[in-house]
C-alpha cells in the first residue's frame, strides 16, 4: 500500500526541538522524507543541497526567521518548487500578510494536526 506523501521530501524549520520531532515522527508516517533546520539561515543551507518538495518554517525563530528563508528562496530559484507553509501565531502581521499566494501559505497557531497534515497531503497529491 503506497503512503500519502511516499516520494515527498520535506523540510522543517522550527527553533522548537520537540516541535520539529513531532512533525518529523507525523510525516515521516506518511511515507515523507523529512528533513529539519533549527533556524531559517541552517534551512538556506540545507535548501542549496537539495531542493524540498515542501517547507514547513515557523515566522519567528533566532538563526534566521520564516519571512527571510523565503526572501532568500526566491532570490536565488524563483522557479523552485516548494510549497512554502509558514506557521505563526502572528498571522495578522504586516510581515505575513502578503504571503498568502501560489505555492505559499500561511498556517495559524494553535494548529491541528491533522489539518495540517491533510493539507500537505493536498499540495502534493499532484507533485508525485
Amino acid at each position: 500500500m503506497k503512503l500519502p506523501l511516499e516520494g515527498v521530501s520535506i523540510l522543517i524549520v522550527d527553533d522548537e526541538a520537540e516541535l520539529r520531532e513531532i512533525l518529523t515522527e507525523e510525516f515521516t508516517a506518511l511515507g515523507a522524507t523529512v528533513r529539519t533546520a533549527g533556524g531559517g539561515n541552517e534551512a538556506f543551507s540545507m535548501f542549496e543541497t537539495s531542493v524540498p518538495d515542501v517547507i514547513l518554517s515557523d515566522l519567528r525563530m533566532s538563526g534566521g526567521n520564516g519571512i527571510e528563508l523565503l526572501n532568500q528562496i526566491r532570490k536565488v530559484k524563483p522557479q523552485a518548487p516548494p510549497y512554502f507553509f509558514l506557521l505563526t501565531g502572528y498571522a495578522e502581521s504586516k510581515e505575513a500578510l502578503h504571503l498568502s499566494t501560489d505555492g505559499q501559505e500561511i498556517i495559524s497557531k494553535p494548529y491541528r494536526l491533522k489539518t495540517l497534515k491533510d493539507r500537505v497531503i493536498e499540495v502534493c497529491g499532484g507533485r508525485k
